[in-house]
């Protein structure tokens, strides 16, 4: 999914994720990765963990996904353009949810 609108940046995934949850079967796994989003959020935050179990927890919950299949996050490093205007962290995050 991309957003459409400014509203949308910080969540537009998560209508597709309440779409596609109850599709997955049983130890299926759903990641996913928003950069326009978490690159401008980072900054507001301390930590990867504190950024996720703020901005995406509540809205994984209110989609249908389970908190016991919300396992956490995957933090990778990254290279960004110095140019890049959302994005100027040298690591990034992949939520990571299994369904059980």
């Amino acid at each position: 999914t991309y957003p459409l609108n400014a509203d949308e940046q910080h969540t537009h995934q998560f209508p597709f994720i309440k779409k596609v949850y109850p599709l997955l079967k049983k130890g299926g796994i759903l990641s996913y990765c928003n950069l326009t989003s978490t690159g401008v959020l980072k900054n507001r935050y301390d930590s990867w963990e504190a950024l996720f179990n703020e901005t995406q927890v509540p809205y994984l919950i209110e989609a249908g996904v389970p908190e016991n299949d919300i396992k956490g996050i995957i933090i990778f490093k990254v290279s960004p353009p110095t140019d890049c205007l959302y994005f100027q962290h040298n690591t990034a995050m992949i939520p990571i949810v299994v369904k059980e």
